[in-house]
């Protein structure tokens, strides 16, 4: 049986709902803080894998990210102190490159929690040492890029020692150990090399003291359905196996895999509004706002520059506002949209026919 429970507290697009003071802003139009920022403060990574978002021309076209840029510590340190004084609660640490080859990173991680905010990460896990376990302890939720069971499958798909993929569970393990109330997470890209590794990796996954595995599809801008479709039938089924043998109360396997090839079928938005950008941003390794990390590095969607000036000033400039309100996202966002299943439920509750509203 499904463990639905465990897979809506993870990824459940309803978290907003708890922000009542945003969802009202959002209904008044008001321009609000956001309430989630993710942060990519290097893009300086110690693996090569094969299918990166930013250096795989058919992944995206985020090929305007510089590998040798990183956030520089005054820049960092002004960015988490008008995140605290914005009332921004949470902060994610991820790629660009791997958060933990940043030469900052426990710096930044101290302040993010001495201000009160909450904090994950998103990490390969190679470097998962210690220190670092010092202060992830304290993390949210840890999601660990690792999508491969067997080693030689990890080699080559990431450029790494063949030793890689076991230092990786065990640092999973020792992590668990160290944060026993951390929501502790697997992203697995499911491409043409692991498609038939995935019953082992969700088995692993839970033996190493993971709370989930969440199975995606490797996304491509074109020529996605035709890549898939020699192994689609076999993820598919050991993806609905491993459900079978290995959901519970404490561990669940994520299935967005299956989505995945329904949301590509939606090669632009139907809507024109964005609600989750008013509420939600990135900044980048090159000390830029982008919208989204869908939009990361792409040069007409930097909202701002923080060398130039402070994240606070770029966010409630009256430029800003003004290119947020006429954003259309049928025009601006053509395939794939981390952020669509959520702006669709969030524009039925914005945009419904007010004179309805009380007959629930």
């Amino acid at each position: 049986m499904s463990n639905q429970n465990n897979q809506s507290a993870a990824y459940s697009s309803l978290k907003i709902f708890y922000h009542t003071d945003k969802i009202k802003d959002l209904i008044e139009g008001k321009r609000t803080t956001p309430l989630y920022v993710r942060i990519k403060p290097t893009n300086v990574c110690n693996m090569k894998c094969f299918y990166c978002s930013y250096s795989d021309l058919d992944v995206a076209t985020n090929n305007e990210a510089n590998p040798d840029d990183f956030i520089e510590w005054p820049v960092m340190e002004q960015i988490l102190n008008d995140l605290k004084s914005m009332d921004v609660k949470a902060i994610t640490y991820s790629g660009g490159g791997e958060p933990l080859c940043y030469k900052y990173i426990k710096q930044a991680m101290a302040l993010t929690l001495r201000h009160g905010l909450d904090l994950s990460m998103i990490t390969n896990g190679l470097l998962l040492n210690d220190d670092n376990i010092e202060y992830m302890k304290h993390a949210k939720w840890v999601r660990i890029s690792l999508d491969a069971a067997k080693p030689e499958t990890y080699k080559s798909k990431r450029g790494v020692s063949s030793d890689a993929l076991d230092k990786v569970f065990a640092n999973i393990q020792k992590l668990r150990q160290a944060a026993p109330n951390c929501e502790i997470g697997i992203n697995y890209v499911i491409n043409h090399q692991n498609h038939n590794e995935i019953y082992e990796a969700a088995k692993k996954a839970k033996y190493f003291g993971c709370n989930h595995i969440k199975f995606a599809a490797r996304i491509l801008t074109h020529g996605f359905e035709e890549y898939h479709k020699d192994f689609k039938q076999t993820a598919i089924n050991m993806l609905h196996q491993a459900i079978d043998i290995y959901e519970d109360k404490s561990f669940s396997v994520v299935n967005k895999y299956e989505t995945d090839f329904e949301y590509d079928k939606e090669n632009a938005r139907k809507y024109v509004n964005c609600p989750i950008k008013e509420i939600k941003c990135v900044i980048a390794a090159d000390s830029k706002i982008y919208y989204c990390q869908d939009k990361a590095y792409k040069p007409d969607s930097v909202v701002g520059d923080i060398k130039i000036k402070s994240f606070k000033d770029i966010w409630f400039s009256e430029d800003v506002a003004e290119r947020y309100r006429n954003f259309d996202a049928s025009k601006e966002c053509p395939g794939h949209c981390v952020g669509d299943e959520r702006n669709i439920l969030m524009n039925s509750l914005l945009y419904t026919d007010k004179k309805h509203i009380n007959f629930i």
